[in-house]
């Protein structure tokens, strides 16, 4: 018997605001309050609320990755190939030559270097 992956889907942030309505879409379509959220990701409540209301600019990468996986999000950052500068910014998927840029995992970098830690 075989499963299917589940579907995933894809969200392109570019603003904290971006990142905290997507954070409290999940959140509430799972059904979860902010305090079962912030125990799920070992963060605190207010904490979270600020990152919901786009109110934090200066988060912890650590903290805001705790909740990402704890929300199962995967983070890809999409990093241009050739010359940036000259990248136009309404195609993110090529760059300024044309060429497709390279998707990288970051979740999977931060779990391999934080099991490579302990």
């Amino acid at each position: 018997m075989t499963t299917s992956d589940p579907v995933r889907s894809k969200a392109r942030l570019r603003t904290v605001a971006d990142l905290g309505a997507l954070v409290r879409d999940i959140r509430t379509r799972r059904g979860w309050t902010q305090a079962m959220l912030a125990d799920k990701a070992a963060v605190g409540r207010q904490w979270l609320v600020a990152v919901e209301a786009g109110h934090h600019d200066r988060a912890e990468w650590g903290k805001v990755m705790q909740l990402l996986r704890a929300l199962g999000i995967d983070l890809l950052v999409t990093i241009p190939t050739g010359d940036d500068a000259a990248h136009p910014p309404d195609d993110p998927s090529r760059d300024a030559g044309g060429e497709a840029r390279r998707t990288v995992d970051l979740g999977a970098i931060l779990d391999a270097m934080t099991s490579d830690a302990s």
